[in-house]
């Protein structure tokens, strides 16, 4: 039974670094796509909220493009499986013609990281007239909402610095928060504060601001 157990818990890493490894190229695809001309209007919207150049940059901002299969297509030619990119949430299964498509269409991309820096969802802003204004990746083998703090890969050491953390309800929230220079903020993705996010932030600091 231990060396099945070994086994199991070998292969699920395994698997796990691969999901890793596909959701940072799918980040790449994301940046590339918001360099290019058809970005020219997401570039405009970020500037107009106040974000510099190298702040877009720095921040990692991406683009989906407003196509069904735009970043299945290309990470298929990275070898990965379609069932890969479902599992990772950058694509879904449609239930009408059970094909696969893109998660995130034409919406601002911003990257949700682990403590470690590692990319593991995405959030994304429409910049068309999709009801929905917001819209992130599901929950993933890799990504629990509830144990995820946005930004505090970034934010933690300044935390311990600054001797606080301010806990905001979104990304956009923390990025324009950090942009003022309230590097210690974090969000937890507009769900309720959990008690594991809040384990998080006591590691850092005991002063929170809501």
């Amino acid at each position: 039974p231990e060396l099945e157990e070994s086994q199991k818990h070998k292969f699920q890493k395994n698997h796990e670094a691969q999901l890793y490894k596909l959701l940072k190229d799918a980040h790449n695809f994301f940046i590339e796509n918001l360099k290019a001309n058809s970005g020219r209007s997401a570039t405009s919207y970020l500037e107009g909220r106040g974000y510099s150049k190298e702040a877009i940059g720095t921040y990692a901002f991406g683009l989906s493009p407003d196509q069904p299969q735009a970043l299945i297509q290309y990470i298929l030619k990275k070898g990965y499986q379609i069932k890969d990119m479902i599992e990772a949430s950058i694509a879904t299964q449609s239930q009408r013609d059970n094909r696969a498509y893109d998660f995130f269409r034409n919406r601002l991309i911003i990257p949700i990281y682990d403590k470690y820096g590692r990319v593991i969802a995405f959030g994304g802003r429409t910049m068309g007239n999709d009801p929905a204004k917001y819209k992130n990746s599901r929950e993933t083998p890799l990504f629990d909402k509830s144990l995820v703090l946005y930004g505090f890969q970034g934010a933690r050491t300044v935390m311990r610095k600054k001797g606080r953390a301010i806990v905001a309800e979104g990304y956009m929230d923390v990025l324009q928060l950090w942009n003022f220079g309230f590097t210690e903020s974090v969000a937890c993705l507009g769900t309720a504060l959990t008690l594991p996010q809040l384990r998080q932030i006591s590691n850092s600091t005991s002063t929170v601001y809501l």
